[in-house]
């Protein structure tokens, strides 16, 4: 999936969070919308900005990759990437990088996690909120270039 679209499923998510858990944050919204607007858009863009951020691993690993494997070259440029993402991902899974993305993308979410659990507890919710809706936006990619690449066994 592509980053905003990552974005967006965090954002929505967060939003619909926010509106079942945090009374208080609609409580402040209803009483003074000026104001009240302001920590709902902070979280709904810090998840969507953490679930976006997650794929900068792909662009890393694929531009390091491209180095030594010339097939990876016209793919190491994100527009190209962008422009047929299926064919990009089958590309990444028969050269061996999509199981490596995979891990740090699981890496990255539970990182991002703990720091924000540790270091900045009050944004610990949507943090999380944006790398795990990230990861669960991800498998049905998988399943899909899993099926595409004709091999079972991920």
């Amino acid at each position: 999936m592509l980053p905003q679209n990552h974005f967006m499923v965090a954002a929505v998510l967060t939003a619909a969070v926010i509106m079942g858990f945090y009374p208080e944050m609609i409580d402040e919204l209803l009483i003074d919308p000026a104001s009240g607007i302001w920590p709902w858009l902070g979280w709904v863009v810090l998840a969507g900005t953490v679930a976006a951020l997650i794929d900068l691993d792909v662009i890393i690993l694929t531009r390091r990759a491209a180095r030594t494997d010339p097939e990876l070259v016209p793919w190491s440029d994100p527009m190209v990437a962008t422009k047929d993402l299926e064919v990009f991902l089958v590309v990444l899974y028969r050269k061996g990088l999509f199981r490596t993305i995979i891990w740090t993308h699981l890496a990255f979410a539970v990182l991002a996690t703990l720091l924000a659990y540790l270091l900045a507890p009050s944004v610990l919710v949507p943090v999380a909120i944006g790398v795990w809706s990230h990861i669960a936006t991800d498998v049905p990619y998988i399943w899909r270039i899993r099926k595409a690449a004709g091999n079972p066994n991920i």
